[in-house]
């Protein structure tokens, strides 16, 4: 949860915490039984009480596995985006026969952890986009400086300006003879 809290203040994007919970009135669309939903439901609901984390419950939202810690933030519109994610996953571990021997040498089967700290690389970038309504913070931008010359006669200060600050120039591409 840290690292995500981090990735997201470095954008500047706020979030709510949504747990997903599973729908009780409708057992048929989940894996597993109630004595594992009620299991690791609680579990991430210690977790985010644990660490005095504000959070709202959202009963059916939950994945077909188990119960998930959703970060939602809304971006420059006031639309709503799933960012981040955390889903323990008691069930599949145990469909695939996933175990590990543990310290007192007998075969346990691992509790799954799957998280997303931002989802994937192109969403994320959509999302930021849509969040600056385009207007990114300097270090952030594709371009974080542009010199236009008000005239000829400032030609010469605006490039003495750009070697000042390092601005360089995009190499011209060139086509090469095959």
């Amino acid at each position: 949860m840290n690292i995500i809290k981090k990735a997201l203040a470095t954008y500047d994007m706020k979030y709510n915490v949504r747990l997903s919970l599973w729908d009780e009135n409708k057992k048929e669309k989940y894996l597993g039984d109630p004595a594992t939903w009620e299991k690791s439901q609680k579990i991430l609901e210690d977790i985010l009480i644990e660490n005095n984390i504000s959070y709202y419950k959202a009963p059916g939202e939950a994945a077909i596995y188990g119960p998930k810690m959703d970060l939602i933030s809304k971006d420059s519109l006031g639309r709503e985006w799933q960012i981040s994610t955390i889903q323990l996953d008691f069930i599949m571990p145990q469909r695939f026969g996933l175990t590990f021997i543990d310290s007192d040498g007998k075969a346990k089967t691992p509790v799954m952890i799957h998280r997303a700290i931002v989802g994937s690389p192109e969403r994320f970038l959509g999302i930021l986009i849509e969040h600056y309504a385009g207007n990114f913070p300097a270090w952030l931008a594709p371009v974080q400086i542009k010199i236009l010359s008000v005239g000829e006669g400032h030609i010469d200060f605006c490039r003495s300006l750009m070697k000042k600050i390092s601005i360089r120039r995009c190499p011209r591409r060139t086509r090469r003879r095959q």
